[in-house]
C-alpha cells in the first residue's frame, strides 16, 4: 500500500522502543467525543494566540495491533475538536477523510460527528449527511460538512480506521495552521515487537513509554518558497524495525537500504519490471526503429521519451510499484509515474546505457531522512543514467521537458539510486533557469508599440514551451501584461526551436499596449517596465523561520529599447543601481542611459543558488524590496 507520509531530518530524535501492552490513552473528561466543557463554549479566543481565528482544543489517536484471525491488523481510533472564532475558518467544518480501500488494505468505521453552538446546543450528523465517494481505484473520500456554522461553534469528530499495514503506521500531527491546546497519542502492541520512532517538534513533547503528548502548540503558516511546511511541523512517525520470534530470537526487519533496495527488486511489480526478460518485449520492438537510428545518444533518448509519451499517458498516479506490469500499462495507453520509468529503464538498456530506477521525494511529500530506511518517504521512482560518462536524470512525464531537466516537485536535495548491486544517495543539482525580455517600443498616442522577443533556457523554457502550445497565437502574453495594462493587444506571435528540447526556446511577438504612456501638458510619462515573473516582493514578514527553497537558481533579464519620438526629449530615466547579498549569490542590478534617439534600460536579477538560510532572509527581502521599487519609475519626456 503506498503510504504518503514522510519525515525530515529537522530536528527528529531516533529511538528505539519496545512497546508495553496497555489500557487505552488516558484522556481527561472533557477530551471525550461528545463531552464539550462549558469552558471551551465559552471561550473567546485563545489565550495564546488571541488572533487564531480558531485552535485545535484537543486531537488524541490510540493505535492498536490487533489479531482478528485473518492476519495482523491496525486500528487507530482518532478524535479531533476545533473551536471555530472567525468567519474565516469556516472552511475547517468541510471534513474530508481518505483511506486506502484497494485489496481491502483499508477501512473507516463508527464516524460521529457533533457541532455544539455557543448557546450550549448541539446537533449530531445523521449517517445521510456523511458520503462516501472513490477518488479512483485505489483510495476512498469521506465527506462531511458541519452545518448552520456561526462563530463560536465547537466542531469534532471520531472515526476508527481499520489498516493491514503495520510495517509503516500513519504518522500523527501534533502541529498544524492553527494552534493546538492537546494534542496525543498511543500506541499499544506486543511487548515482542519492536518500532522505530522518528519525531519532529520534540521541544515541545512529553514522552512516557507509550505516550506522546505536546500542549500549548503554537501555529505554524505556510510561507513563500518552502518545499512543505510538513517539513517542520510536530510530527511522530513510527516504523516496524524488528520482532523476538516464539524462541526469543531477534528478527530485524529492513535494517538497512541494501536490504530495502534487496526487497524492492524481489518484488515482481518493481524489480521484475526491470530486470525480468520479456517484461517489455513489445515496448521495445515498437521502439526498435529509434533503437537503431545512428545518431547522438542524447538525440536517441529524447526521441525515446517522445516515443513513450506518444503511446501512453502519465496518470499522475504516485508509488513505487506498476500496478500491473508495464507491458498491460503500455498497452492501457496509461501508466503511473514509475511505470514510465521502468519502461525507459529498458529502453536504455537496450542501448547498452547503464540505467537504474532513481527514488525520490517530491517537495509536497517532504524531505528525505536517510539515516533509516523508511520505505513510504518515496513517492516515486524517476531514471537515473550514465550517459556519456556524465549522469543524467530523466524525469518523464511532461512532452516539453527534456531529459536531464527535473520537474520542479522533484527538486528536493537528493535521491537514491536503486542499483541491485548496492543503493547510493545522489543529490539532485538543478540546472538554472533563465528569462530574457527585450522590448523594442516606439510611442504611438498614449500606446508603446513594437516588437517583444523572450529567450529561455532549461526549465523556463519547458514552461515557455507549454504556454506557446496551447495557442500559437502569443495571447498567453495578452494574458500576463493584461495584469498591469489591461488593454494590451497581441498582434502576431512566432517561434523558435519548438520541439528542440534542449536548445533555448525564443518567441517573438508583436504588441501594442494602451495607457503606458500618459501626457501632462509639455510632459510625457512612460512606464518602461512591462512585465516581470516579480510584480511585488514575494516577501513579506521582516523575520523568517525557515530556508527560503526556491527550488533552482534563475535569472530574469529585462532589455528595454524605447525610441524617442520627433519634438521631444529626455527630462528624466531611472537612476541606475545595484545591490548584492554579501557572498554574491543573490544580485539586482538596473542600469539606463540614453544614446542618440533611443532609450536603453537594463533590469536583472540574478538567484545564483536554490537554499538561502534563515540568516540571509533580510538581505534577500531588501533585494527583491529595491527591485520592486526601482520597477516602480518611470521615464519623462518633455517636448522640445
Amino acid at each position: 500500500m503506498p503510504n504518503f507520509n514522510l519525515n525530515l531530518s529537522v530536528g527528529l530524535i531516533c529511538f528505539f522502543v519496545s512497546m508495553l501492552s496497555s489500557p487505552a490513552i488516558s484522556q481527561k473528561k472533557s477530551d471525550r467525543f461528545g463531552k464539550v466543557s462549558q469552558e471551551d463554549i465559552d471561550m473567546k479566543s485563545y489565550e495564546l494566540d488571541p488572533d487564531a481565528d480558531a485552535v485545535v482544543l484537543a486531537k488524541t489517536s490510540e493505535v492498536k495491533m490487533v489479531f482478528p484471525g485473518t492476519g495482523i491488523s491496525m486500528v487507530y481510533y482518532n478524535f479531533k475538536r476545533i473551536k471555530i472564532f472567525k468567519e474565516t475558518a469556516f472552511d475547517r467544518a468541510e471534513i474530508n477523510i481518505s483511506y486506502y480501500h484497494k485489496d481491502k488494505t483499508e477501512s473507516i468505521s463508527n464516524l460521529k460527528a457533533l457541532i455544539t453552538y455557543p448557546d450550549g446546543s448541539s446537533y449530531k450528523l445523521s449517517k445521510k449527511e456523511i458520503y462516501k465517494e472513490e477518488a479512483d481505484n485505489a483510495w476512498t473520500n469521506v465527506k462531511f460538512t458541519f452545518p448552520k456554522l456561526t462563530e463560536g461553534v465547537i466542531i469534532e469528530y471520531y472515526y476508527e480506521l481499520r489498516s493491514k499495514n503495520y510495517f509503516s503506521l500513519e504518522d500523527f500531527w501534533f502541529q498544524f495552521d492553527i494552534p493546538t491546546k492537546f494534542a496525543s497519542v498511543k500506541y499499544d502492541v506486543p511487548e515482542n515487537i519492536d518500532y522505530i520512532f522518528l519525531r519532529q517538534g520534540q521541544e515541545y513533547i512529553k514522552t512516557d513509554v507509550s505516550t506522546f503528548t505536546m500542549e500549548n502548540v503554537p501555529s505554524m503558516k505556510s510561507e513563500s518558497f518552502i518545499t512543505t511546511m510538513e517539513d517542520y511541523r510536530g510530527r511522530l512517525k513510527m516504523q516496524l524495525k524488528g520482532y523476538n520470534d516464539s524462541y526469543g530470537v531477534y528478527k530485524t526487519l529492513t535494517s538497512t537500504w541494501e536490504q530495502l533496495i534487496k526487497e524492492l527488486y524481489d518484488s515482481k511489480n518493481f524489480g521484475s519490471q526491470i530486470e525480468k526478460k520479456g517484461a517489455s518485449n513489445e515496448i521495445v520492438e515498437l521502439a526498435r526503429p529509434i533503437l537503431d537510428m545512428e545518431i547522438p545518444v542524447k538525440e536517441k533518448i529524447l526521441k525515446l521519451q517522445s516515443f513513450l509519451l506518444e503511446n501512453v499517458k502519465c496518470n499522475g498516479y504516485y508509488g513505487l510499484y506498476s500496478t500491473d506490469g508495464i507491458e498491460k500499462a503500455f498497452e492501457a495507453k496509461e501508466a503511473n509515474h514509475s511505470e514510465l520509468s521502468f519502461m525507459m529503464i529498458n529502453l536504455l538498456r537496450e542501448m547498452e546505457v547503464e540505467a537504474h530506477p532513481f527514488l525520490i521525494s517530491t517537495r509536497s511529500h517532504g524531505q528525505l531522512y536517510t539515516a533509516y530506511p523508511f520505505i513510504d518517504q518515496f513517492t516515486y521512482a524517476i531514471v537515473y543514467a550514465e550517459v556519456e560518462g556524465e549522469p543524467m536524470l530523466i524525469d518523464i512525464e511532461q512532452k516539453n521537458r527534456p531529459p536531464g531537466i527535473v520537474g520542479f516537485d522533484a527538486l528536493n536535495k537528493e535521491g537514491l539510486i536503486a542499483r541491485k548491486e548496492g543503493p547510493t544517495w545522489f543529490n539532485i543539482e538543478a540546472s538554472k533557469g533563465s528569462d530574457i525580455f527585450f522590448f523594442n517600443l516606439n510611442i504611438e498616442g498614449d500606446a508603446l508599440v513594437g516588437t517583444f522577443k523572450g529567450k529561455y533556457d532549461d526549465a523556463n523554457a519547458i514552461i515557455e514551451r507549454d504556454h506557446y502550445e496551447d495557442g500559437k497565437d502569443g495571447k498567453h502574453w495578452e494574458n500576463r501584461i493584461k495584469d498591469k495594462f489591461p488593454d494590451v493587444d497581441v498582434l502576431s506571435a512566432k517561434c523558435e526551436n519548438e520541439s528542440n528540447l534542449y536548445e533555448s526556446f525564443r518567441e517573438e511577438v508583436e504588441v501594442e499596449i494602451p495607457g503606458a504612456c500618459v501626457s501632462a501638458g509639455e510632459l510625457m510619462y512612460i512606464d518602461p517596465f512591462v512585465y516581470s515573473n516579480y510584480e511585488e516582493n514575494p516577501f513579506k514578514i521582516n523575520e523568517r523561520k525557515f530556508p527560503v527553497d526556491f527550488g533552482r537558481p534563475f535569472l530574469e533579464q529585462y532589455i528595454f529599447y524605447l525610441t524617442i519620438p520627433e519634438g521631444y526629449e529626455v527630462d528624466e530615466i531611472p537612476e541606475g543601481t545595484s545591490m548584492t547579498i554579501e557572498d554574491r549569490t543573490a544580485i539586482f542590478q538596473l542600469s539606463a542611459s540614453v544614446n542618440g534617439n533611443i532609450i536603453q534600460i537594463i533590469k536583472k536579477i540574478d538567484i545564483r543558488k536554490s537554499h538561502y538560510a534563515p540568516s540571509e532572509y533580510g538581505a534577500l527581502k531588501r533585494l527583491f524590496d529595491m527591485m520592486i521599487e526601482k520597477s516602480g519609475e518611470q521615464i519623462v519626456l518633455k517636448k522640445v
